[in-house]
C-alpha cells in the first residue's frame, strides 16, 4: 500500500529526444508537448530542427534559450561553410 501512495505523489515532467545512429545516418525524435509547470502550452511543439544536410539538433528545456542556441548554431554553421578550412580543424578538436 506505501509503494502506491509513493507513486500517486510521483509526476513525471520533462522532455524526452533520442538520437539513433543508423548505418546511412542518424534518426533525430522527441516528444512534442510543450509545458509549463503543469499547463499544457501546446501539445505540437517542434524540438527536432535541422540545421543543414549534415547537422540537426533537438531542444529541451527553456524553449527561448534552446531556440536562442538553434539560432547560433545555425549561423556559426552558415558561417563555417565560407570557410572550410575552420570547419575542419573545429572537427578535428571535437
Amino acid at each position: 500500500m506505501a509503494q502506491n501512495n509513493i507513486s500517486n505523489q510521483l509526476t513525471l515532467k520533462g522532455t524526452t529526444t533520442i538520437g539513433v545512429v543508423c548505418e546511412d545516418g542518424v534518426i533525430l525524435a522527441s516528444d512534442t508537448r510543450v509545458t509549463m509547470g503543469f499547463y499544457v502550452a501546446h501539445k505540437f511543439g517542434k524540438k527536432v530542427y535541422k540545421i543543414d544536410d549534415g547537422l540537426g539538433m533537438t531542444i529541451a528545456g527553456t524553449v527561448a534559450d534552446a531556440q536562442k542556441s538553434r539560432g547560433h548554431t545555425h549561423c556559426e554553421r552558415a558561417a563555417l561553410q565560407d570557410k572550410p578550412e575552420q570547419a575542419h580543424a573545429r572537427q578535428r578538436s571535437s
